[in-house]
């Protein structure tokens, strides 16, 4: 076997690092753009971030060539430290690139943006009735409705829990078939960012009666005819009426407004015609 003397390794050793050398640097350095992921640290326990925040920013990562070809988005993290927050405010917060993790050869340029507005609240828990939500036809309605529990423990940002009173449970459908029903829900939780069950794991138990509702037949309005009017004389009148007596052949005059007929010929004169 052929043993190679010392001075023809340190030849050897000399051209494999010339070799790695050209194939690192021979390209020279550039730049390169993708999105790397926000990562929140330090946040304490008992407050929360109330505003929507981008998941990702833009950075822009310059260094040698062969280093930023092999450079994924998924790998690098940018941290933004907010361990510091203990009261509720309104701030903005740069990011702190020297926290940053790269490897050796690449740095970055830019960050797009380069800080982030943050809006800090305290955790809280409210308790609140829960309100059956039914969905059904117009001619059924549900009586006697008991929620089992009937409150529930919310926790989330102070400024969404602050005014809320109830919350709502699923659209709930029982089979359309007078009497009794019993089922199972879950509640609606409020899709504001953070608020959840204070519980991991509450079932909701609905019990009423369902019945159809009592539809009145419409009660027809009268028909109302309209009443003839009288029109009225503004000046007296007399009136003749003049009656041939079909015995004595006289006649009789009624005068206006009085009660009292009175004869021209007197009574005893007229004569009765067999």
């Amino acid at each position: 076997m052929r043993i190679f003397k010392p001075w023809m390794l340190h030849i050897w050793a000399i051209s494999i690092a010339i070799i790695l050398w050209i194939q690192v640097h021979g390209e020279g350095e550039g730049t390169l753009s993708l999105d790397a992921s926000i990562q929140l640290q330090g946040l304490p326990e008992h407050m929360v971030i109330v505003n929507n925040l981008p998941s990702k920013v833009r950075i822009t990562v310059q260094g040698l060539q062969a280093r930023l070809k092999t450079l994924q988005g998924q790998d690098v993290f940018i941290p933004l430290n907010v361990s510091d927050l203990s009261e509720p405010a309104v701030i903005q917060r740069a990011f702190n690139l020297e926290d940053v993790h790269l490897p050796a050869g690449l740095r970055i340029e830019k960050v797009q943006p380069d800080h982030l507005e943050l809006q800090i609240d305290r955790v809280v828990t409210r308790t609140v009735g829960v309100h059956p939500n039914f969905d059904l036809p117009d001619q059924w309605e549900v009586q006697m409705v008991s929620v089992k529990p009937a409150m529930v423990h919310i926790q989330g940002p102070e400024v969404w829990l602050e005014s809320l009173t109830s919350v709502d449970t699923l659209p709930l459908k029982p089979t359309l078939k007078t009497g009794s029903f019993e089922m199972k829900t879950d509640i609606v939780v409020p899709a504001e960012k953070s608020v959840h069950l204070e519980e991991d794991k509450v079932s909701f138990t609905i019990k009423g009666i369902l019945s159809k509702k009592e539809i009145l037949a419409p009660i027809p309005e009268p028909s109302l005819k309209p009443m003839p009017i009288h029109k009225q004389l503004a000046e007296p009148y007399s009136q003749e009426i003049t009656e041939i007596n079909q015995i004595t052949n006289n006649t009789m005059i009624i005068e206006p407004y009085s009660a009292e007929v009175q004869e021209k010929l007197p009574l005893e004169n007229m004569k009765e015609t067999p």
